[in-house]
């Protein structure tokens, strides 16, 4: 069974620059630190358990910053010079590793919660799945009933298996109604879609992944196979000669598997009767209202569907028409069974171990598939565990007033804009007034009843995990996945480290909400310089690129505005060959809106102050409150891009020239960080931008 949710993903990109300075700025870096030591009054922290929050901030900050860089000269560099990151997958561990520890130190600890059910339902769930005793016979006992259910292994019935019983859509929904999430034919996913400006349901059909889907095919991994299903069938109770079926059916598994990687992007939309004159044969209807996705208590209304079909869809049929029903059956049957290996008797795994060693098998932490199976099924009792346990007092009023003085922020500069017409203004007035915001988890003001209303049927068999899964399963089938608490929904994974922004809702996820990213003990230049900054982008991006053009009834594209930006990266590295993620650099929107963002946050920082006072500073770091403002909004995207090539003037690589070009926009910067006032930079590159 594909039981694999992940919940602990993370969604930043990652890398680290690195760049070559010479001697010179070495030195002129140094006498910039000193001038910055002796700029603002600085406040020291005196307080025991803020002295612990502030030094662990300056221990991060120290993991990154290169003092011997100036941050005149590259402010990049200067913030993150020194990280080590270098690539995604090694920022993705270090995010994951982080929420991984929250997440499992929370589920193993949430017997503390064992009188509300919802969290002992977690708290079982952790322990069924973890412990040895509760696999084995009593799971090999059920996967033989299961087997019977579904019409039998015909490698083990021999002549008493009849062809005629067999029908792969019929063998599907059998599986699902058994409560095994697993299909091996066809699946297809449900999303929204317009049909004549009408909601309707769209259908992506596609081929289910084979052993080989993602591996290389070679004879001896082929060999160690058919070795490993002999080796099953005989625990099972196989006494014949069946290499010929094995044969059949591996290779069977083989054309699946090349169906799937030749699955492409190029497809085609059809009605379901234009589908259903495709292929005749098959029973569309039936399979669409009675498959997982069509809910037994909703099934879908077909009349107006339409169906996404790949290219290897007809492919797949003149496979299915070539191959015998016994074929397909042992196929399918022996995919059940493989699935559960890993839950019966020792003779079982160890089959399993032997097999890894000449195929790369996925092998995950046994704590992590528990967390996995929990965050898949458990996902609203998850989100309130997390609330309950890290989504502290306090939170929602400070980022509700960031939020708020940002806002504030923007609609004065839109006021003060002097090139925007009054109905221009207005319209982006509008959509900072029509502006909501969601956060941390957006279920917590649901009450516990409606948490144990939800889960009182879902039953847990504390002394079987494969039955536990199957009971998972058939829950999860019985609940519209658009309704009520098990809404599941990309803005509210706990997971993800950023903001995101939808309909003109900004979602703050709860996991941007503690600490290494926020926490209500940090000094605010860094709750501003960081979870501010990420709020403003997305207010930002809503004002450049929702509705109507900026500029009314003018082409806002060659506004002298819009071509100043466009001018400041265009012009010095057009020539350059640039690919993604950094060719949206280039886009005049994209700069715009993170410049809009970044002068609100820092106008709204300066509000904070106005009103509040200056604020501790960080032991060991001779930075001002605004400097480490700067350096926070700057630290988001130490690890954004992958390591560039130094392609400007032997100094810059695009994105190291990119955020220059960003903070030399601003005066404040300058004023901040004591740079020359002949603003070298802007003398080299040209003059700094205002929108």
């Amino acid at each position: 069974m594909t039981y694999y949710y992940k919940i602990l993903t993370t969604v930043f990109v990652v890398a680290s620059i690195s760049v070559f300075f010479s001697f010179f700025l070495i030195i002129t870096s140094a006498a910039v630190i000193t001038e910055i030591q002796n700029s603002e009054v600085i406040k020291n922290c005196l307080d025991k358990d803020c002295n612990e929050v502030y030094l662990e901030l300056t221990k991060k900050i120290n993991t990154s910053l290169d003092k011997n860089i100036n941050p005149c000269d590259n402010i990049q560099q200067f913030v993150c010079g020194q990280s080590r990151l270098e690539s995604f997958s090694e920022k993705t561990k270090v995010n994951y590793d982080i929420m991984n520890k929250h997440f499992e130190n929370l589920v193993t600890q949430s017997g503390d919660f064992a009188d509300f059910r919802p969290f002992k339902l977690i708290h079982d769930i952790y322990r069924t799945c973890m412990s040895n005793e509760k696999t084995g016979q009593q799971s090999l006992d059920l996967l033989r009933d299961v087997i019977k259910k579904l019409g039998s292994w015909p490698l083990l019935e021999g002549d008493n298996w009849k062809e005629s019983d067999f029908d792969w859509i019929d063998f599907s929904i059998k599986t699902q109604n058994i409560g095994l999430a697993s299909f091996h034919f066809l699946d297809f996913t449900r999303f929204q879609n317009k049909h004549d400006g009408e909601p309707t349901v769209g259908l992506l059909l596609y081929v289910t992944s084979g052993e080989f889907s993602r591996s290389a095919l070679s004879n001896s991994v082929i060999a160690a196979y058919k070795n490993y299903i002999a080796k099953i069938s005989e625990l099972l109770g196989n006494t014949q000669t069946s290499k010929e079926e094995i044969d059949e059916m591996v290779t069977f598994e083989c054309n699946i598997s090349k169906l799937n990687k030749d699955q492409r992007y190029n497809n085609t939309e059809v009605s379901l009767d234009e589908l259903i004159k495709q292929f005749p044969s098959t029973n569309w209807r039936k399979f669409f209202e009675n498959i997982r996705v069509c809910n037994n208590e909703t099934p879908t209304n077909l009349s107006k569907s339409s169906v996404i079909k790949l290219p290897a869809l007809s492919d797949f049929f003149k496979l299915m028409e070539k191959t015998p029903k016994r074929v397909q059956a042992n196929y399918a049957v022996w995919k059940i069974i493989q699935e559960t290996i890993l839950y019966l008797t020792e003779e079982y795994r160890d089959l399993h171990r032997e097999y890894c060693l000449t195929q790369k098998c996925m092998v995950e932490r046994r704590e992590t598939s528990c967390l996995s199976v929990i965050g898949n099924y458990l996902h609203p009792a998850l989100k309130l565990l997390f609330a309950k346990n890290f989504y502290k007092n306090g939170i929602d009023t400070i980022i509700a007033e960031m939020a708020e003085n940002i806002k504030e922020q923007l609609v004065d500069l839109i006021n003060e804009s002097t090139w925007m017409d009054k109905k221009t203004k207005n319209q982006r007035i509008e959509i900072l007034g029509n502006m909501s915001f969601v956060i941390g988890f957006k279920d917590k003001n649901n009450t516990d009843d409606e948490f144990l209303k939800y889960y009182e049927n879902l039953e847990i068999d504390t002394n079987n995990y494969l039955q536990t899964l199957i009971n998972l399963e058939l829950f999860d089938q019985k609940f519209d996945t658009y309704r009520n608490l098990i809404k599941i929904n990309s803005h509210d994974v706990v997971t993800s480290n950023y903001v995101y922004k939808d309909k003109g809702v900004i979602y703050v996820p709860m996991s941007m909400l503690q600490e290494p990213f926020f926490s209500v003990h940090y000094p605010m230049y860094i709750n501003y310089g960081y979870t501010g900054k990420a709020i403003a982008d997305k207010m930002a991006e809503m004002i450049v690129f929702k509705g109507e053009r900026l500029i009314e009834n003018v082409d806002w594209i060659h506004h002298e505005k819009v071509s100043c930006f466009q001018r400041q990266m265009y012009n010095f590295i057009s020539d350059i060959n640039v690919g993604r993620p950094m060719e949206e650099l280039f886009y005049a929107g994209k700069q715009i809106s993170e410049h809009i963002a970044h002068k609100a946050t820092y106008r709204a920082y300066q509000k904070w102050l106005t009103k509040n006072g200056i604020e501790s500073s960080l032991p060991e770091l001779p930075f001002s409150n605004n400097q480490l403002f700067w350096i926070n909004s700057i630290r988001n995207s130490c690890d954004s891009f992958p390591k560039e090539p130094i392609v400007i003037d032997n100094k810059y690589s695009i994105f190291d020239f990119y955020k220059m070009r960003l903070v030399t926009n601003f005066p404040e910067f300058y004023k901040d960080f004591n740079c020359p006032t002949d603003g070298s930079f802007l003398k080299n590159y040209g003059p700094a931008c205002s929108f």
